[in-house]
């Protein structure tokens, strides 16, 4: 693995982020899952740009400079075939007491954090059911779950977001601290963090995965304010520099008040907008009437 340090006058890049050149992915050391080259910019602003101190234009040049390294697609990531002995990556957050099917190839087994939806692959892709009737003791380890899935597994995985996320057991390397709880972080693998930074790591991890985004808009962030729809619709990178007042007035309906108080605009809006009801309104009255058949 090899550092990350373009020249920046504050905060010490190498804390935050690392080039894993075994696998093609830049890994953040804070947050402990990889990248996607594209999103380091929104990665920096919403999570650390706080913490750090770094500006924008210091968060452009790492973005930049993060483009310069031989990344893999996160597609690629995904799929990639995974080797039995694989051992654990570092600076990834580890997960124990996963299961990992034993019916899929070796060097792809899919591996999950609840046993559901170790039921619901196994069901749909190995056409599995559980044993009928009432089982022996002495049976029910060879014809139950246990039979076809591995338990308790370690695990990790590159990417926290759907999308891209793939869960693949790991072995672990002698005198690995025990995970205390696979959805939560334990504070022994954060020595360099403080208290409270730790708290807020662990609340940011349960409310989001793999970025942060705010309903109040582009800038520092509280690390409480999360909206998946606006990490999904990224209108916090497209509203960035803009005025948000005057961005706000474009989607505001205007209200029917007296003609002398209204603009030109505003009339016509107005006009279209009640042309759109009366549309609306004629179409559902000829449904209820039956004058038109639902599937007409």
């Amino acid at each position: 693995m090899s550092s990350l340090a373009p020249s920046l006058p504050s905060h010490t890049l190498d804390d935050l982020l690392i080039f894993d050149s075994v696998h093609g992915v830049i890994i953040c050391k804070v947050c402990q899952y990889a990248l996607v080259p594209a999103e380091i910019t929104s990665h920096l602003r919403t999570i650390h740009q706080k913490d750090t101190g770094f500006t924008a234009a210091q968060i452009t040049t790492i973005a930049n400079h993060c483009l310069t390294y031989p990344t893999r697609p996160p597609t690629w990531i995904k799929e990639m075939p995974v080797e039995l002995d694989t051992q654990a990556v570092p600076f990834l957050r580890l997960y124990q007491g996963a299961f990992s099917c034993q019916q899929c190839p070796a060097t792809h087994p899919y591996t999950c954090l609840n046993e559901r939806s170790m039921v619901i692959h196994l069901k749909k892709e190995h056409q599995w059911s559980r044993p009928k009737g009432r089982q022996s003791s002495a049976s029910q380890g060879g014809s139950g779950l246990q039979a076809v899935v591995a338990f308790p597994v370690a695990c990790q995985t590159f990417f926290r977001r759907n999308l891209y996320i793939r869960y693949f057991p790991v072995q672990l390397a002698p005198g690995t601290a025990r995970i205390q709880d696979q959805l939560g972080e334990s504070s022994s693998r954060l020595p360099t963090l403080s208290i409270s930074e730790q708290i807020k790591l662990q609340l940011s991890e349960k409310l989001t995965g793999p970025s942060h985004a705010t309903t109040s808009g582009p800038g520092p962030q509280h690390f409480s304010q999360v909206s998946p729809w606006l990490e999904t619709t990224q209108w916090t990178r497209y509203l960035h520099g803009q005025d948000l007042v005057q961005t706000a007035r474009l989607i505001k309906i205007p209200s029917p008040v007296a003609p002398q108080q209204e603009d030109q605009s505003d009339s016509l809006l107005l006009l279209l907008l009640d042309s759109f009801d009366r549309v609306i309104e004629q179409a559902r009255t000829s449904l209820l009437e039956d004058r038109v058949n639902v599937f007409d």
